[in-house]
């Protein structure tokens, strides 16, 4: 046998080994992507089973609990097992957070008491002084919807937090446990208050009885722009009238939005100055904002602004045109006529802009 020869078998033979050992390799790994499916699933299928279990036997117990009112119910052994395992206790705790927002009185003092006295409060305190921020916000929106007001102030060191979910959540919890005296953190909030935030704060003041709110004079002087708007929306939503001229103040702000928001508000809480004090406004404003003042005065003038709305009527823009007619029409005495003499001696574009604003008008009174 010659060298090329012996030299072709052995790499012949080579090859063949890597097909071996290739094949060895390929079989072996899809195995163990089978076995670790099939033991996850395993896993998996135990978990929904043990919640499940932990579920059933959780609500039968709180059933009892809350039937018995005056009488001490032993926790069953089984659920004693779930709840010396804290890993189980995001879960419980979720599960009595569900069960506290439908009920009150004694019963809810019960669900509060299981919390505090079985080792889920712990767990939440424990959450709060996490480093992740996950965590951490987990462990404040427990706290606050269990109704743990002893822990507010720790919680309050967060309402100004880099972190925006843990800075959102402080912030629901002081107005959860303190109502409209919660908004105390607006006083040093030096991080952004987004406007879904902004949001979520109205809505849940908006479930208290309205009164008069202490510290929004104060606010509406705030550094932060997106504070002095918060501020706005309190006094348009909660109809703070006394806090008329510092809105009016609020109309000289640098930021544009803020001084939208400040017009919108004075139509809220407006006196028999205001419309006046938006035409002074108009004069010096953006596009964006002289818009909004003509919005703003198709509420709240009168007779009185008539001769400035028909100096609109005048303007390039026709969109400005329209919206000082639409303001005319709802608000002025002769309107009609004044549009209809205008519309007669210029047709283009007065005809389209009165009956453009006459349908809008219409489907508005509809």
């Amino acid at each position: 046998m010659s060298a090329k020869d012996l030299f072709g078998l052995i790499k012949e033979s080579n090859t063949f080994t890597w097909l071996i050992m290739a094949s060895v390799l390929f079989f072996s790994t899809a195995l163990m992507i089978i076995l670790a499916t099939l033991l996850y699933q395993i896993i998996k299928r135990k978990r929904l089973n043990s919640r499940q279990s932990l579920e059933d036997t959780l609500n039968d117990w709180i059933a009892k609990v809350l039937a018995f009112e005056d009488e001490f119910l032993p926790m069953p052994e089984q659920l004693s097992v779930y709840f010396k395992n804290t890993e189980y206790h995001p879960y419980i705790t979720a599960q009595l957070i569900v069960i506290r927002k439908n009920i009150s009185g004694t019963a809810l003092h019960k669900i509060i008491n299981v919390y505090e006295q079985s080792g889920l409060k712990a767990s939440s305190v424990e959450k709060l002084r996490s480093n992740s921020w996950q965590v951490k916000a987990l462990g404040i929106y427990e706290l606050y919807m269990m109704m743990q007001k002893d822990m507010r102030v720790e919680i309050s060191r967060y309402t100004n937090s880099k972190d925006d979910y843990v800075r959102a959540e402080a912030q629901t919890a002081m107005i959860s446990f303190e109502g409209f005296s919660g908004l105390k953190f607006l006083d040093t909030l030096t991080r952004p208050l987004t406007e879904w935030q902004q949001l979520k704060l109205t809505e849940q003041l908006l479930t208290l009885n309205t009164e008069q709110i202490v510290g929004l004079e104060t606010w509406l002087q705030s550094s932060n722009a997106q504070v002095v708007i918060f501020a706005l929306k309190l006094a348009a939503n909660f109809q703070q009238l006394q806090l008329h001229e510092a809105v009016v103040n609020c109309l000289s702000h640098e930021h544009e939005k803020v001084r939208a928001e400040a017009i919108f508000t004075l139509t809220k809480i407006a006196d028999i100055s205001t419309p006046d004090r938006l035409i002074e406004q108009y004069v010096t404003e953006t596009d964006f904002n002289k818009r909004n003042i003509l919005i703003s005065l198709r509420s709240i003038s009168g007779d009185e602004q008539s001769i400035f709305l028909q100096e609109q009527l005048n303007n390039a823009n026709n969109e400005i045109k329209l919206l000082a007619a639409l303001a005319l029409l709802n608000t002025c005495t002769h309107a009609e006529q004044i549009l209809m003499e205008k519309a007669k001696h210029q047709q283009d574009p007065y005809r389209m802009i009165f009956l453009h604003a006459k349908r809008e008008l219409t489907y508005d009174l509809d």
